[in-house]
């Protein structure tokens, strides 16, 4: 029920060892904390976690009051954080991958093979594969972009389905993707 409240209600919950559910009291008990504050991380109406206070002794409301309105500071400040973090980790994929395919756009394949060309040696083989699909520009002229944007999308997922883990497929551009092995 405790973990009802700080989903529904959004807002910190006090959990007390002697009034929480089973379950609750007998982790505050392991803890050994008869006392807790938790407060939801939300960015909006998604919960990215939950920031907790807990004490060994008893404490008086007005310490109670100090430490809810510091864990609550702490909680927004973790959830800017969290939120900025997902941000950035969304806009370096969108920057380093196709957004039709999914597959590594020209700038990360080429890093790819930066590093791959840098480690290679006498003894560690490099390939580097160039694919076209032939008569492209006719399915996108005869049946449209949208099929020809299936199409490459159908192409992708397979040559995703036959490179090995650990080398990468990439889209260049138009109708043309490549592999560094």
């Amino acid at each position: 029920p405790e973990l009802v409240a700080l989903l529904t209600r959004h807002g910190p919950v006090r959990l007390d060892a002697s009034s929480a559910s089973p379950t609750v009291a007998t982790i505050l008990d392991a803890l050994g904390t008869p006392c807790l504050i938790a407060v939801p991380l939300l960015a909006g109406d998604s919960l990215m976690g939950v920031a907790e206070v807990s004490w060994c002794t008893s404490i008086s409301d007005e310490e109670q009051r100090v430490a809810l309105a510091r864990i609550e500071g702490v909680s927004d400040q973790a959830a800017t954080a969290l939120q900025n973090a997902r941000l950035l980790s969304t806009v370096r994929h969108q920057a380093l991958h196709d957004s039709l395919t999914g597959l590594a756009n020209r700038e990360l394949f080429s890093q790819a093979l930066d590093e791959a060309l840098a480690c290679a040696s006498s003894v560690a083989n490099t390939a580097v594969l160039f694919c076209d699909l032939d008569n492209f520009k006719q399915v996108n002229d005869e049946l449209g972009h949208g099929a020809g944007d299936d199409l490459l999308r159908q192409a992708a997922a397979r040559l995703k389905r036959q490179v090995p883990p650990g080398d990468t497929d990439g889209r260049l551009g138009g109708d043309v993707f490549a592999v560094v092995m």
